[in-house]
């Protein structure tokens, strides 16, 4: 999959190539910032477990996971017994 993203980038002109790339950090900027103040505030960490249907714990962890290894994909186990 980097292969074909890399031959999509060389296809653009570099100005785009840039604009993309500030793009994707801007919102990694944004993951990060909301995962920092989520930590820092225990109301806002609720309101992300509430709607994210997790515990406040798993919660944490992922927002620690986004701040330390940068994953920002969701895997959501069954809790269904």
């Amino acid at each position: 999959m980097a292969d074909s993203e890399n031959s999509r980038l060389q296809d653009l002109p570099s100005s785009k190539v840039v604009a993309r790339s500030q793009r994707a950090d801007s919102e990694q900027e944004e993951v990060r910032q909301s995962a920092v103040n989520a930590l820092h505030k225990y109301s806002i960490l609720a309101m992300h477990a509430i709607a994210s249907e997790e515990s406040p714990a798993q919660t944490r962890l992922r927002m620690l996971r986004y701040l330390t290894d940068g994953e920002y994909t969701i895997d959501r186990k069954s809790n269904n017994v």
